[in-house]
Formats: structure tokens, sequence, C-alpha cells
């Protein structure tokens, strides 16, 4: 018998055999003499039959064998408080595990404070993604342990638990893709909040980043909300370095030496300007001539910048170097059109004034020579 239900089989034996009736030590009465015991062979085989196999029937409880009912109820209370209490550590050291490894995978250079907050903002996402997944981890084991402790039957269970994460797995593919793709964003830095990305779809400015969604503005002020699957391939304007690149297009006639060096001394003066130049990192370059187009040269030139300055600058270089060319005198050719209009002596007999037909149909001439009725006049 089990020690937890308390019960114990008696032994066998003199003690037992006297407390049946008719049997046991004690000889029955004696008949008339001379006349044989009332108990023969069979009844006291079948009394010592009864008398092996009752304990096993009849389960007679005894308090002095294993612990009493208090006290298993008591050993399994501390065992359920020892699961609990081992989960809050076995959490509470992951999260001290998980904010080391995650500030000394994003930790970066001080001295910028951009970057600094990118790296903390980064820390403090991973962070919290690693930290739930290992909350969700130490509940679901500590959970089938306690189960265990009050007795129910953990395969039929699990065997059920499997058959519903596959199912939830084949109707929830997209999902898990996502949540999959922004773990590897996140992990491997690729864009973060403030960035300004082009993903193919769209090219704006990253307000969020989660598991499931990245969130972009663009230029127009639209949100766009991308899920992390759908996301191909990203290209960010905003990590490490950028280049302004401005083309300007000379006249043929134009000396490419003098242009080049007119278009460098304008872009320079960035350098210099406080105010505008706040995104310049290095000095101009003209790298030469781009293009030989149906109009001029075109040439091209670039300015190391800060991340996700590239545009401002653009901007500011191009309006300085139409400025120093139109004081240098230097022509920036575009399409023009030059119309001659040959004039037409005046008909004899006129006063300078002639008909023709505007129409493209060709119009019946009358008896001078002349059409009946001329569709427009012209001086």
């Amino acid at each position: 018998m089990s020690s937890r239900g308390r019960w114990c089989a008696r032994p066998t034996g003199p003690d037992v055999r006297p407390s049946l009736p008719g049997c046991g030590g004690a000889p029955s009465p004696p008949g008339p003499e001379g006349a044989s015991p009332s108990r023969g062979p069979e009844k006291s085989v079948r009394c010592d039959m009864v008398a092996a196999f009752l304990p096993a029937v009849v389960a007679v409880p005894d308090p002095l064998v294993g612990p009493g009912v208090a006290a298993v109820v008591v050993e399994v209370m501390l065992r359920i408080a020892l699961i609990v209490v081992i989960a809050v550590i076995a959490r509470r050291l992951a999260g001290m595990g998980i904010r080391r490894l995650v500030t000394r995978a994003t930790a970066g250079d001080g001295d910028d404070d951009a970057l600094s907050q990118r790296h903390a903002l980064r820390a403090s996402t991973l962070g919290a993604v690693l930290g739930s997944a290992a909350t969700v981890t130490v509940v679901i084991l500590a959970a089938l342990l306690l189960l265990g402790e009050l007795g129910v039957q953990l395969g039929p269970l699990i065997a059920a638990i499997g058959i519903v994460g596959l199912a939830l797995g084949f109707g929830a593919q997209r999902l898990v893709q996502d949540l999959l793709s922004g773990l590897f964003i996140l992990l491997e830095d690729q864009f973060g909040v403030g960035d300004v990305v082009d993903t193919g779809e769209v090219i704006g400015t990253v307000e969020g980043v989660t598991l499931r969604l990245t969130r972009v503005r663009d230029v127009g002020g639209t949100l766009w909300h991308l899920p992390n699957g759908d996301i191909r391939r990203a290209g960010n304007f905003s990590h490490g370095w950028a280049r302004a690149v401005v083309d300007v297009d000379i006249a043929y006639d134009t000396d490419v030496g003098r242009a080049t060096a007119v278009i460098e001394a304008a872009a320079n003066q960035l350098l210099y300007d406080d105010a505008r130049g706040q995104g310049v990192t290095g000095a101009a370059e003209v790298w030469g001539v781009q293009d030989l187009g149906a109009d001029g040269a075109r040439l091209r030139m670039a300015m190391p910048t800060a991340p996700a300055n590239q545009w401002a600058v653009e901007r500011e270089l191009r309006a300085r170097i139409k400025a120093a060319m139109d004081a240098e005198g230097l022509e920036i050719p575009f399409p023009q059109r030059t119309v001659w209009v040959r004039p037409q002596e005046p008909e004899d007999g006129q006063d300078g004034t002639r008909w023709r037909p505007t129409s493209l149909h060709p119009q019946p001439a009358g008896p001078a020579g002349r059409a009946d009725r001329p569709a427009g006049r012209v001086t």
C-alpha cells in the first residue's frame, strides 16, 4: 500500500487468527465424551486462507506508519513555495544577465550625444524584449512543476499544448515571420528611431520599431505601418556618414578649370558658416565632368556631411553655386529655341495686306485666282 494513503496491511499470524470467529489457537469446546472435535481439516484450511487475505481486502489505518495527512499537506505546500521562490530568483538573475549583456553589446561612443541616445534606446528595447521572453519561459516551467506537485498528469497536458502550438504555428506563420524579422532588426541594429530609411515602399523617418511593426513617416507627413516580415531591404541614410552630391551644368564654351575653381570656392564657404554649415564635416571636392549632354557639360561635386544632413547641405550648395556663377559670368545652359521670321513682300496693287488660308484643306479658287472665302487675314 502507498505510504501517502496512511494504510498498511496487518501481518498474519497468531495475533490475527484469534480475531476470527471459529478460528484461532483456542480450541473449540469439547463435545460429548468420546466425540471428535467440531473443527475438521477443511475448516482449518479455510480459516487460514481468510486470515491470510483479509488484510489485503480491508485496509486498516495505522497512524504510527509514515507521516500523517497534515504532514503531507505541509510537505506539498513547502514544495510549491520552493518552486515559486526558485522561479522568482531565476527571473531576477536572468534580468541582471540580460541587462549586462545588452549594455555591453550596445555600448557606443559616449562623446556623441545623438549616438549615445540611440544606443540607450536600442538597449532599452532589446532589454524589454529579452526580459519578456525570459519571464514567459520561467512562468511556463514553474506552472508545469506546480501542476505536477498537485497531481496533474503532465503527459496529456504537454501533448495538448504541443498540438495547439502546432496549429497556431501554421495559422500564424506571417506573425511569426514578423516577430523573427523584428528581433533580427533590433539585434543587428539595422535602423532605429530617428533614422531616415528607404524600405523600397516608402522613404521617411523611423518613428517606432517593435517586434512586429516599423512605423515610418514620409516627407508628406503620412505615417506608414510596415510589417517587419515585408521589409526585404532597407537603405539607412543615417548610419556613419553621408555625402552631399550636386551636379552643375556648364556651357560647352566655358573653361572647365575655371568653373571647377568657382564651384569649389563657393562650396567651401560653408565650412566657415556656423549657421548654415553645421552639418558639413569636410571640404568640397569636384570630381570632374560627369556627363556630356545636349546642352552642355555636367560637373559633379561632393561634400562630406553628418548623417541625415546631406539634403539641407545640397540645397545650400546649389544656392551658393548659382550666385557665384552669376557673379563670374558663367552661364548655366538650359534649352533654348530661336525663331526666325522671314518677312513677305506685299502683292501687287495691295497695301501690304495679304490673304492666305489657314486651313490645311485647299479652298476652291475664284476667277481672279484667289480663294473665294479666305480663312484668315495676316498683316
